[in-house]
């Protein structure tokens, strides 16, 4: 089974817990959308000569420019690709993003 999803909250949301949350919202969205654009994610790392090459491919792919975000995608388990997990991380990405809206 998969990694669970989870966020940081503790009451009144201070900055670093907003931006934390901020984070891994970026993190779930972009981890959504390489699973949407998996083929293109396989071909990227498939054809890189070294992890830090793909890493920097995968950021130039989706446009982000924090290392730490593109990594996840690397890091990406590919039972994240079922429906069910595919759900669960939409579920979650409208969760931070209500959370976050408040």
């Amino acid at each position: 089974m998969c990694a669970q999803y989870k966020f940081v909250h503790h009451g009144c949301m201070e900055s670093d817990e907003r931006e934390a949350n901020e984070s891994q919202l970026r993190i779930y969205e972009l981890i959504g959308e390489a699973i949407e654009r998996r083929s293109e994610v396989v071909e990227v790392v498939y054809s890189s000569s070294t992890p830090e090459e793909a890493q920097k491919r995968i950021q130039k792919l989706f446009g982000v420019s924090e290392p730490h975000i593109s990594q996840a995608v690397l890091d990406m388990q590919v039972c994240r690709w079922t429906r069910s997990e595919r759900e669960r991380l939409d579920a979650r990405v409208d969760e931070l993003r209500r959370f976050l809206a408040t």
